[in-house]
C-alpha cells in the first residue's frame, strides 16, 4: 500500500517518549498477518475494545451503549450488558475492573462496570461536546477531548483539571494513553495526530495532513502503537521515522483498536461490523544496543532526564535505551530507594520556612509524595505547602528530581530485562507511600502481566 502518510514534524529529532516511546513507527512488512486468527462479521460497529481477564475475553462497547463480552479466541459472544444511556466512547480494565465511559450532552462523563452496567463515578466536564475520552490504567487520570480542541487531563479522585492543552484546530476524535498512563496521544478533526507527555503537558511529536484517524492503540510494552486509517490500520516500532505498512483487513473504516496484555494479539472492527483478531507476536524484540560510552555522558543524559521541556527531557529516551546495561547500572549506583522516618519528614516541613533549605526540603518532600501530606497539612501556611499538597499523588511532578524519577522508572520498565526488574525491585522497596515506591511497584505490575 502506498504510504499516506508525510514525514513527521519532530519537535526534536528522533524524540522518543518515555515508556512509550513514539517518535513514529517503522517496520518492515513481512511480519504482516495475512489472515486474522479469529473473524466474525455482520456484527455490531464497535467504537472501542480491550482485552480483559488476563486476555481471555474482549470487551467491546456500542455508542449506543450495548456492552459485549468475547472469546478472545473465537470473538463469540460471552454475555453482555446495555447501559442506560448512549454516548460511550471508551472501554477499558484497571486489573479485574471492567468499565465503560460514556460523554454524555449533558456535559458529564460517566464511568460504568463493564459487566453490570452500574456507574462508578460520574464527572462534570462542562459544557460542550466530549467528543473523545480516554481512562488511564490506574482510572485515577481521565482524558477528555472537546469540540473546540482543547485536551483536558482531569484527576479523578478530586474532580479537577491537572492539565488543560490546545491540541487541536477543530474536535479532538481519539485520545488514547499508554500503558503506563503517562503519555497521551490524540488525533484530530484537522488531520492532525499529536503525542503530549502529562506530567508537563509537553508536546512531543507532531503528524500534520494525516488520513482520519479512526483508533489508536498503544502496544503494552510501549514500544509500539497501532493506528487505523479508514478501512485498514497500521502497527509498528516506535523508534523509526515513518509509519509502517497497512494491513487491509476491512472493508470499511476501522473505528476499534486493542492489543492482547502479552502483546501478541491485535483485535480490530470495523463500522460495517467485523470484527477481527490478528497475530502481532513478530513485534518482540528489543533496539539493538550500541558500544559502550563512559560514565561521563551517562551521567549527563541522566541529568537531561530531569529537564521540565518535556521534548528535550524524554529525546534523551531513546539514547538511553540504546545504552541500556550502562545506563541501569549508573542508575543502581545513583538511585537508591526513598527512605524516610516521622522525625526526618518533620524535619523536612519544618526546613520549608527556610529561605536557605526550601528548595531541597520541597524536591524531598515530593519524592515522599503520600508520606508527607498528614505533616504538610499541619505546616504552618505558605506558598510551598500550598503547592506540595497541589501536586502529592498526582502524576504532575513539579521539582526536577521528581520528574527524573518517574522517567527513569518508565525507561526501566521499557527496557524489562531482568537487570531492569531488579533494579524496579530495589525501588519498590522503599517508603511505602513514596512516590519512586509507588511507580516503581505499578511498573512491576504491568511487566508482570506481559
Amino acid at each position: 500500500m502506498e504510504d499516506m502518510h508525510p514525514e513527521p514534524r519532530l519537535v526534536l529529532a528522533r524524540i522518543a517518549l518515555i515508556g512509550s516511546a513514539l517518535a513514529h513507527l517503522a517496520l518492515a512488512e513481512e511480519w504482516l498477518p495475512q489472515e486474522p486468527i479469529a473473524r466474525v462479521e455482520e456484527g455490531e460497529p464497535y467504537v472501542s475494545a480491550c482485552f480483559a481477564d488476563g486476555g481471555k475475553l474482549v470487551l467491546v462497547a456500542t455508542e449506543d451503549g450495548l456492552v459485549r463480552r468475547l472469546d478472545a479466541g473465537t470473538l463469540e459472544t460471552r454475555g453482555e450488558v446495555q447501559l442506560p444511556f448512549k454516548g460511550v466512547l471508551w472501554v477499558g480494565t484497571r486489573d479485574t475492573e471492567k468499565s465503560v465511559a460514556a460523554g454524555l450532552p449533558d456535559g458529564t462523563v460517566r464511568v460504568c462496570d463493564g459487566e453490570t452496567g452500574k456507574e462508578r463515578s460520574r464527572i462534570d466536564v462542562g459544557a460542550g461536546a466530549c467528543t473523545a475520552l480516554s481512562l488511564a490504567p490506574d482510572a485515577r487520570v481521565l482524558a477528555t477531548g472537546g469540540a473546540d480542541g482543547r485536551l483536558l487531563l482531569w484527576w479523578v479522585p478530586t474532580r479537577e483539571v491537572m492539565q488543560e492543552i490546545a491540541a487541536h484546530e477543530g474536535a479532538v476524535s481519539e485520545v488514547a494513553f499508554s500503558g503506563d498512563g503517562r503519555v497521551v496521544t490524540t488525533a484530530g478533526a484537522d488531520h492532525a495526530w499529536r503525542v503530549w507527555e502529562v506530567a508537563t503537558a509537553g508536546n512531543l511529536v507532531d503528524w500534520d495532513g494525516v488520513p482520519t484517524v479512526g483508533a489508536l492503540a498503544f502496544h503494552p510494552s510501549g514500544w509500539r502503537i497501532a493506528e487505523a486509517c479508514d478501512a485498514y490500520f497500521r502497527v509498528g516500532y516506535t523508534t523509526g521515522s515513518r509509519m509502517g505498512a497497512g494491513i487491509e483487513g476491512h472493508s470499511s473504516n476501522v473505528c476499534a483498536l486493542a492489543f492482547s496484555p502479552d502483546g501478541l494479539r491485535l483485535f480490530s472492527a470495523d463500522e460495517g461490523g467485523t470484527a477481527a483478531i490478528w497475530d502481532v507476536s513478530a513485534l518482540e524484540g528489543m533496539p539493538e544496543q550500541a558500544d559502550t560510552l563512559g560514565g561521563h555522558i551517562i551521567r549527563n543524559r541522566w541529568l537531561d532526564l530531569a529537564s521540565s521541556h518535556a521534548a528535550e527531557g524524554l529525546g534523551t529516551v531513546e539514547f538511553l535505551l540504546a545504552h541500556a546495561d550502562e545506563f541501569i547500572e549508573y542508575a543502581t549506583e545513583r538511585d537508591k530507594p526513598i527512605q524516610a522516618d516521622e522525625a526526618q519528614i518533620r524535619g523536612l516541613v519544618k526546613s520549608l520556612s527556610d529561605e536557605w533549605e526550601a528548595g531541597w526540603a520541597c524536591q524531598e518532600l515530593e519524592q515522599l509524595g503520600e508520606a508527607a501530606r498528614p505533616y504538610l497539612a499541619a505546616a504552618p501556611d505558605g506558598e510551598e505547602k500550598s503547592l506540595l499538597l497541589a501536586t502529592v499523588g498526582k502524576p504532575v511532578p513539579r521539582t526536577p528530581f521528581a520528574l527524573r524519577n518517574l522517567r527513569e522508572v518508565h525507561l526501566m520498565e521499557s527496557i524489562g530485562s531482568e537487570k531492569a526488574r531488579a533494579l524496579l525491585r530495589a525501588w519498590a522497596g522503599g517508603h511505602p507511600l513514596a512516590r519512586l515506591t509507588q511507580d516503581a511497584r505499578a511498573a512491576l505490575r504491568r511487566l508482570e502481566r506481559r
